[in-house]
């Protein structure tokens, strides 16, 4: 019978892996080394504060990102955002490199971009990259060319600028990354100033979604109103500002219930709930089940998935 843990672990890899990490918010690694340690099954986890971005060159990979399964064959790469929870098994002659950042050096990158009115996603991202069209061929050429530059930096380690190098060699990435996503276009229906407000608002309720604060806390800490944070965020998301915190506790139990062994009680107190009836009437609102219904489906898809 399939184990079912009782939360989702986070992996640090400061704490687990390599202390060397701990001066720095960048962290490369090549898959072989991290395969030699962790082996080549990653049981379910997830990096709270990082970013992590996987560029396979070789090998096949079974991989559960979030909710979506993928059995995809490299080229390949995944972007992994802090609070989604996967799983990966790598064959063993599979190889490639890993690139880990801490959320705040992530903001920075991101405010970058937006200032060139380069859009991106915090949604996690399986691409496969064989049989590109032609027009695409140059990106991932730049996306490999950034990646070994990365590892060559990450070499000439406490040399003069190697931080800056490090910062630049990621953005390169992230850059192509997102151009690969399709996401590199000129934002017309925001300004810079709006693009970045509303960004610090998802990242404020990513910090606070389970505290259950008030709209006028987020306007405030963003020192704006809530009905110009509500219209900003329809205008940018279209989903009201008080829709996106309900979607983030949303995804956060879909999690849970699907992934843990928690009792629906306990998920509804580390949610915020003080009441589990309560969480149990907004859960079935938001998603037309209840948890214990959708845990049941989440169990179902999973068995038949593995019976395949």
């Amino acid at each position: 019978m399939k184990q079912i843990p009782s939360h989702i672990p986070n992996l640090n890899l400061v704490q687990t892996y390599d202390k060397f990490y701990q001066s720095t918010h960048i962290q490369y690694e090549s898959l072989s080394n991290l395969a030699s340690y962790f082996g080549r099954v990653m049981h379910l986890h997830r990096h709270d504060q990082f970013y992590q971005l996987h560029f396979i060159h070789h090998g096949t990979v079974h991989l559960q990102l979030g909710f979506t399964e993928y059995i995809a064959n490299a080229p390949l790469i995944f972007f992994t955002p802090p609070p989604t929870p996967h799983s990966f098994v790598t064959e063993p002659n599979a190889s490639g490199q890993v690139l880990t950042i801490h959320q705040s050096v992530m903001q920075n990158l991101f405010d970058s971009m937006s200032q060139h009115n380069i859009e991106f996603s915090y949604a996690p991202t399986c691409i496969t990259l064989h049989d590109l069209p032609v027009e695409l061929k140059p990106i991932y050429k730049m996306l490999e060319v950034a990646f070994n530059g990365l590892e060559l930096e990450h070499q000439l380690d406490n040399h003069l600028g190697n931080n800056p190098a490090l910062l630049s060699w990621s953005e390169l990435i992230f850059i192509n990354l997102f151009r690969l996503m399709g996401n590199e276009q000129s934002s017309e229906s925001s300004s810079d100033l709006q693009t970045e407000l509303f960004r610090k608002y998802l990242a404020l309720v990513e910090e606070t979604y389970h505290q259950h604060k008030t709209m006028d806390y987020y306007a405030k800490s963003l020192n704006t109103t809530t009905g110009h944070l509500n219209k900003l965020c329809r205008m940018i998301s279209s989903s009201s500002s008080k829709q996106i915190i309900h979607d983030r506790i949303i995804l956060e139990a879909k999690y849970l219930l699907s992934y843990t062994n928690q009792t629906i009680q306990k998920i509804a107190f580390e949610l915020g709930f003080q009441d589990p009836a309560y969480f149990t009437r907004f859960f079935t609102q938001n998603t037309q089940l209840t948890p214990k219904a959708y845990r049941a489906s989440a169990n179902f898809a999973a068995d038949t998935s593995l019976k395949k």
